[in-house]
């Protein structure tokens, strides 16, 4: 195979394009690709440098690309779309991304994000609802694309009535972003794109007539108070977080449940130990990236490798050949749940490193967190797979799979073999509180545990605390756990958190700091700190 073999536009090298990749490591590190205009840069350290320099590779190329939609929107329809000027954040450099990137980036604080871990969870357990009790589903169509759809419309504030048409223009973006489409698809692109555009030009008018605190609100503040965003600015931020905000962490779960099948002997081991399943999804962004590559413009002739790329070429890192470099990563071709890789770029890295990749990373977590427990013995049920026609992207386009069920409802202590680390078994014992099941909430506990509202007397013993749980929440008819922050020191984790808890007609918001004494998987022993006037107040 030579060099000259790799061409992103062939379905063949589109099917399997790690060989290729490889190839291009050894023999041509730095490789003009024949008649698509494109420098495609393999190696990691190569690709690293490449991120670390937007003086040297300017993100035009991808502002240009961010652009091309506009010109297949319907004439009807570009009045209303972001002007020629208008800045998008994959798109721009210094200071333009600096400024842009400093107010968007508060729609993805640490906590917003953390707090969507109990409605995450609750959007998967009501998709797996749907296809496991059957034995078998297409994943994509029934859990990878829903999942982040529904998640980012929630965040966006918009109707999640519309999920099939946020995929359906996501994925025309998308195509209309990185590819060229014959004029028959390229017309149905621009429909798509022109309902899209004239979809939010009537939900950012009704977020001015009524402010939210969605991320469509956030931004909208930031327009007309801060005056630090334009209109057009808010459009296109916003027509950028709905694409990249589902299709690429669909892809990320399907490619890593693709891993798990084509790897039985990890899937046993992050089936029999949840705790992995956070390093699992580390090890599947590197092993098969569902963004491939990105796309820089050389800012003069700049040797790379030995080679000169010209000032002004379209520079492509190949972020997925850099994540299977056997020089940053020993074995790279093996897919390992225990390697943890933290060298892995397909998030990017730099100034342009992904916004949302907590998101993500949390989407990813939770999915497989959902399913793994309720499954056995999972097989795929057809051969051949069809792969996503974006060029930058790489995901199944359905995926499926037949499977045993198990009564498993979450990868919890109560509910599985593994022990959990210290902070992930606090969020789940956490998180389980929504489910007002006293034994449950037991089971996280040492046999000799204690459980202690300061400053009402601490019980001891899990029937003790079984039996103290099960009269707390008698009269609860829900309840829901935030976590503001969480420490963690050896075998002591403190949360600070938020409890917010109905009773009948009664409700109350409890600020309550938490400190847990952990000892091989369980809680030894747990303080709550709170005011008890406050709740007494509020649910008597």
């Amino acid at each position: 195979m030579h060099p000259a073999a790799y061409d992103p536009l062939d379905p063949v090298v589109r099917q399997d394009p790690y060989p290729y990749y490889a190839r291009l490591r050894r023999e041509a590190p730095v490789y003009q690709v024949p008649g698509v205009g494109l420098w495609a840069i393999s190696r990691h350290e190569d690709v690293l440098a490449v991120l670390r320099s937007p003086e040297r590779f300017s993100s035009a190329a991808m502002a240009d690309a961010v652009r091309r939609p506009v010109d297949l929107a319907p004439e009807g329809d570009r009045a209303g779309a972001p002007g020629v000027g208008a800045a998008a954040i994959i798109g721009s450099d210094p200071p333009a991304h600096t400024r842009l990137r400093s107010i968007v980036s508060r729609v993805f604080t640490p906590r917003r994000i953390a707090a969507l871990e109990l409605r995450v969870r609750d959007i998967a357990r009501q998709l797996l609802a749907r296809f496991i009790p059957r034995g078998e589903c297409d994943l994509v169509a029934e859990y990878t694309v829903p999942l982040p759809v529904a998640v980012i419309a929630e965040l966006l504030g918009i109707d999640p009535e519309r999920q099939t048409d946020f995929k359906r223009w996501s994925d025309a973006a998308m195509r209309a972003v990185f590819d060229s489409p014959e004029p028959e698809e390229a017309e149905a692109i621009g429909q798509s794109l022109g309902e899209m555009n004239s979809y939010y030009d009537e939900v950012i008018a009704a977020r001015r007539s009524h402010p939210s605190d969605d991320l469509i609100g956030t931004l909208l503040r930031a327009e007309s108070v801060d005056g630090a965003l334009t209109a057009d600015e808010v459009k296109i931020f916003t027509f950028t977080l709905l694409v990249a905000g589902n299709v690429t962490t669909t892809h990320l779960i399907a490619n890593a449940v693709l891993a798990l099948l084509e790897h039985p002997a990890e899937l046993e081991k992050v089936q029999r130990t949840p705790a992995l399943i956070q390093s699992m999804v580390e090890e599947a962004l590197r092993y098969d990236s569902p963004v491939q590559f990105l796309l820089r413009t050389a800012t003069a002739d700049i040797e790379l490798a030995g080679v000169t790329i010209p000032r002004g070429a379209v520079v492509a890192p190949l972020v997925a050949s850099a994540n299977r470099d056997e020089r940053t990563f020993p074995n790279a071709d093996r897919f390992e749940v225990t390697r943890n890789p933290r060298d892995q770029l397909a998030f990017g890295h730099g100034i342009h490193i992904c916004l949302g990749a907590a998101l993500a990373r949390l989407e990813a977590r939770v999915a497989f967190e959902e399913l793994l427990p309720r499954i056995r013995n999972p097989i795929r049920t057809t051969e051949d797979l069809n792969w996503t026609n974006v060029l930058t992207l790489r995901g199944p386009t359905a995926l499926r799979l037949g499977f045993e069920t198990t009564e498993e409802r979450s990868a919890c202590p109560s509910r599985a073999t593994g022990i959990l680390d210290n902070e992930t078994l606090v969020r789940r014992f956490i998180e389980s509180w929504s489910h007002l099941d006293a034994a449950e909430l037991a089971a996280y506990f040492t046999e000799d545990g204690t459980y202690h509202n300061v400053p009402v007397a601490p019980v001891t013993g899990r029937a003790n605390i079984e039996a103290m749980i099960r009269a707390v929440i008698a009269s609860w008819s829900e309840t829901r756990w935030e976590i503001v922050t969480l420490l963690s020191a050896g075998n002591v984790v403190v949360a600070e958190r938020i409890d917010r808890t109905r009773a009948g007609e009664r409700s109350v918001e409890l600020p309550i700091v938490g400190v847990f004494e952990l000892e091989e998987g369980k809680i030894r022993a747990w303080r709550d700190y709170f005011d008890l006037g406050t709740y007494t107040q509020a649910m008597t």
